[in-house]
């Protein structure tokens, strides 16, 4: 996921992170990151959804230290199907301009501080999805800020899309 995510941030249009993790017995594979995982600065589409079988992948927390989950430092992007679990921070931040970030089906459980923070610049606009879910975090289920603007229609994003994958 290190590598998906860095490859992302040097690519100007946006990329997909596909899973295709070893998983059996229909068992939800599991990302443990042992430190913090890069931020993201270019549009990126986290589809946890394709892994097959579960159409999930969990992102646990508990080893990489004092650290948030996923955090976005752009717009135009999308996570799907993740369930965002024991981070020490936020389960998602997502700082400056946010402007179209788009969460479905997100599950984030058990962090030290709020399951989703948007903490972006005037104007950002958060459309939550259907399937979200926010509970034991520390924090509350989903913190906005003053700027924020939670929900609006579905749009599509335009524009052409790399495609990279995650795998064992």
């Amino acid at each position: 996921l290190r590598a998906a995510i860095q490859t992302a941030n040097d690519t100007p249009s946006m990329d997909t992170i596909y899973f295709n993790l070893e998983a059996s017995g229909g068992v939800t594979p599991t990302i443990q990151p042992r430190s913090m995982l890069p931020p993201f600065f270019r549009p990126a589409f986290v589809d946890a959804t394709s892994q097959p079988n579960v159409q999930q992948v969990i992102l646990d927390g508990s080893l990489a230290g004092l650290t948030h989950g996923l955090a976005f430092d752009t717009g135009q992007s999308i996570v799907a199907g993740l369930v965002v679990r024991r981070f020490n921070g936020n389960g998602l931040l997502v700082v400056g301009a946010a402007n179209g970030l788009i969460i479905n089906n997100v599950q984030s459980l058990n962090n030290s501080r709020a399951g989703i923070e948007i903490a972006g610049k005037f104007g950002d606009l958060i459309i939550l999805g259907t399937g979200n879910a926010g509970m034991g975090n520390g924090g509350a289920g989903i913190i906005a800020g003053n700027d924020a603007q939670i929900g609006a229609p579905l749009a599509p994003l335009g524009g052409g899309s790399t495609r990279l994958e995650v795998s064992n």
